[in-house]
């Protein structure tokens, strides 16, 4: 499972790489973004974060996907899983195919607040659905061949493992 913490971790990162590739360098928007990604606390992540998501509310989607990653990894390392739960969610309206969204959903209701089992079950289903089709899909510029073969095996691993148990405590 820390394999697959970390692979998921790795995807944020490269994430956040192909979000700041989007903004233009040296902008406002860029200065703040990186800020974010630098910053050494979660508690710091989180106020950057929050300053970028009201400053600019026009920026790409997946810009503001991996702004609310950053928001959602924060509070879930603050045990603040209401709020990561929220973030959560509003990274799948604006990217309905972000598994690791579905994953950490599934785990907060599942594992973290014991909470709404069938929804839990039900973003589970659905980042197991996603999961499957990684490998069929091109790595991302950063990934190898070798390594997007790894990851999407460990994903998939970790989406089936998380799914199992959210369907054992419903």
């Amino acid at each position: 499972m820390k394999q697959t913490v970390c692979g998921c971790l790795i995807v944020v990162l490269a994430l956040a790489a192909e979000a700041s590739a989007q903004l233009v360098a040296g902008s406002p928007e860029d200065f703040l973004f990186q800020q974010i990604l630098a910053a050494p606390s979660p508690a710091e992540k989180i106020t950057l974060a929050n300053q970028f998501v009201e400053q600019f509310p026009d920026v790409p989607t997946q810009v503001t996907v991996s702004v609310y990653s950053v928001l959602m990894n924060g509070h879930e390392n603050q045990q603040e899983y209401g709020e990561a739960l929220s973030y959560g969610e509003r990274i799948i309206e604006l990217d309905p195919n972000n598994v690791n969204a579905y994953m950490s959903l599934c785990r907060y209701l599942s594992v973290n607040l014991r909470e709404d089992l069938d929804q839990a079950v039900e973003y589970g289903e659905r980042a197991v659905s996603l999961a499957e089709t990684l490998s069929t899909q091109d790595p991302p510029a950063n990934y190898t061949p070798e390594q997007w073969a790894a990851y999407s095996a460990q994903t998939e691993e970790y989406a089936r493992s998380i799914l199992s148990y959210a369907r054992t405590i419903r």
